[in-house]
């Protein structure tokens, strides 16, 4: 019988793990792909990790345990991934804003994309809180919209203000539409993200809201990070770049979800019931 070379399985681990403190999190089917062996041969690499306390198994993958430090992709990096993606999120989602609005931008470079297509649209007025350090630079010239800036600790790698200050300014204001990004989402378990201190800010926006609009990109959907956000029926809209899985989508219809996504035909919005009460006019 033929066997690998044990440095390969060795190789392989190490490689399993970089990619969980970049991601947040690793799937079977993915990693089965990615190294062309079958789904069998990952799971046993995982429980060997998980065997070591280096990972944590999770339904369909792992994560990497609470106790470990995540590594965590730099905001500038962040920016140049899924860019065309990112672009088309921000053009369906800048269609749930109204003129004399006041929404909620978080720290992502998602909502970032967001706030240059709002810049675009040129509104009359518009009022956006950000906890994010470069969204203010970018709007600083903006006529019709005014920023308002949390404030708090600075987090060098994502660039988001953090921490009790930041919390205390966003029960301080009641806005209509937050616009979120996150780490991982699965329809099940809702969005997460890598660490707690971003985590409960976004846990504050989601109480500041009235709608909750999730920004997620194909390469987030079915992972799992650190930190749960909200369950999936605090979520009144989620905006994302591709088309899902009809089971997926049925998921989130049957939770009073609206789904976004673009269509090869253009923009098409494939709304879900009605949000149960919960967004007001």
């Amino acid at each position: 019988m033929n066997r690998q070379p044990p440095e390969l399985g060795e190789v392989r681990r190490n490689r399993i793990l970089e990619m969980a403190g970049q991601e947040g999190s690793v799937r079977v089917s993915d990693l089965s792909a990615r190294f062309g062996v079958t789904p069998e041969t990952i799971r046993r690499e995982i429980n060997r990790l998980v065997r070591q306390g280096r990972l944590t198994r999770v339904h369909g993958g792992a994560i990497l345990p609470p106790t470990s430090v995540q590594y965590e992709v730099p905001f500038h990096s962040r920016v140049e991934r899924q860019h065309a993606e990112k672009g088309a999120i921000a053009s369906l989602a800048a269609r749930l804003v109204e003129e004399g609005d006041v929404v909620a931008l978080d720290a992502s470079t998602t909502a970032l994309a967001l706030a240059l297509e709002l810049r675009g649209r040129r509104p009359r007025s518009l009022v956006v809180l950000t906890n994010g350090a470069q969204l203010p630079l970018r709007l600083a010239d903006a006529e019709g919209i005014t920023v308002v800036c949390t404030g708090g600790t600075l987090r060098s790698r994502s660039l988001s203000y953090v921490g009790p200050q930041t919390l205390r300014a966003i029960d301080g204001y009641r806005v209509r539409k937050v616009f979120m990004s996150c780490k991982g989402f699965m329809v099940g378990d809702g969005p997460t993200e890598g660490n707690e201190a971003d985590a409960e800010v976004k846990q504050a926006y989601a109480r500041a809201a009235e709608t909750v609009v999730l920004l997620v990109d194909h390469s987030k959907w079915g992972r799992n990070s650190l930190v749960p956000i909200c369950p999936v029926d605090a979520l009144t809209h989620v905006v994302t770049d591709q088309t899902i899985a009809e089971e997926e989508r049925l998921q989130l219809e049957s939770r009073g979800v609206t789904l976004h996504v673009p269509d090869t035909g253009g923009m098409l919005e494939i709304a879900a019931t009605a949000r149960r009460g919960r967004e007001r006019p």
